[in-house]
């Protein structure tokens, strides 16, 4: 909500219920210009002050000038308003895939992002969607989700269940949404020909990875990243949320006060019985 408004500031008033995004982009660059909003030098640098997990934030200018603060419609929760931003990140990697209905998809690692990414595949019509992960909690979740086969990766080999599912033609997207090495293999093994693999959640820096080029090469697969939102994917995503397109409400399974921070990290990084984790800076 806001609270205090700068004497120039113009379209929002005091009380507006507001989302806002920490990365906003220039949208004057050639990067944005094209579309690839993601690499635009100002989404890197731009923040508010003194940070996220704080009772009060400032927002700069610049957020309300390129579009980074969008009014909550009264049918949409704080709580759900605050997929905003993640299920952004979702829209915009399913932008980069040209995604397009009644294709199928692999969503590799089924946490927060693996059941955004299944239920706006859902949204937007995909065929079969197949997820997998190394936790049961994680996988019940991903077929409340939509998922019409979950593979437990810590018993089955994901790359037989897969092909065996599609009659060994392999899916037309693979969604990577974890950070572990095995999952490119698979990737790279579950991919149709001509299909595309994203990196939406990615290994760290200096992770090195050997694969097999001819297969890739010869299959005509195209490798995809992505990175953040823009402004442009924030008001889809918030749109999805507003007409139900995407449920959201299911998938918080705590809210703490914000003295609480360290447990709600502890949490998520655990991995065990927790999928979104909401801080209220109020308590």
């Amino acid at each position: 909500e806001i609270v205090k408004i700068g004497k120039d500031v113009e379209n929002f008033s005091l009380g507006d219920r507001v989302v806002a995004t920490h990365h906003v982009p220039c949208n004057n660059c050639e990067y944005c210009q094209r579309g690839q909003h993601s690499l635009c030098h100002s989404i890197h640098n731009t923040k508010y002050y003194p940070g996220g997990f704080s009772e009060f934030v400032r927002l700069p200018a610049v957020n309300l000038a390129k579009g980074g603060v969008l009014k909550i419609p009264d049918s949409v929760s704080y709580d759900d308003a605050s997929f905003v931003e993640p299920l952004g990140c979702v829209v915009r990697g399913l932008r980069e895939l040209d995604f397009k209905p009644s294709r199928s998809i692999l969503v590799l690692g089924s946490g927060l992002s693996g059941q955004l990414v299944i239920r706006n595949a859902k949204a937007y019509g995909a065929g079969k969607i197949i997820a997998t992960d190394l936790n049961d909690y994680r996988l019940d979740f991903a077929k409340k989700s939509g998922a019409d086969l979950v593979i437990d990766a810590k018993q089955d080999d994901v790359i037989k269940k897969v092909l065996a599912e599609t009659d060994g033609q392999g899916v037309d997207y693979v969604v990577i949404t974890a950070g572990a090495k095995i999952l490119f293999e698979q990737a790279m093994q579950t991919v149709k020909n001509g299909g595309k693999v994203l990196l939406y959640g990615i290994m760290a820096p200096g992770t090195i990875i050997d694969f097999d080029i001819f297969p890739f090469w010869q299959k005509q697969v195209q490798l995809l990243s992505t990175y953040a939102a823009a402004p442009i994917d924030l008001r889809e995503a918030l749109e999805l949320i507003r007409a139900k397109r995407v449920a959201v409400t299911d998938l918080i399974t705590h809210r703490l006060g914000l003295v609480e921070t360290g447990k709600g990290f502890e949490l998520t990084a655990n991995a065990a019985d927790s999928m979104k984790v909401i801080i209220n800076p109020q308590k």
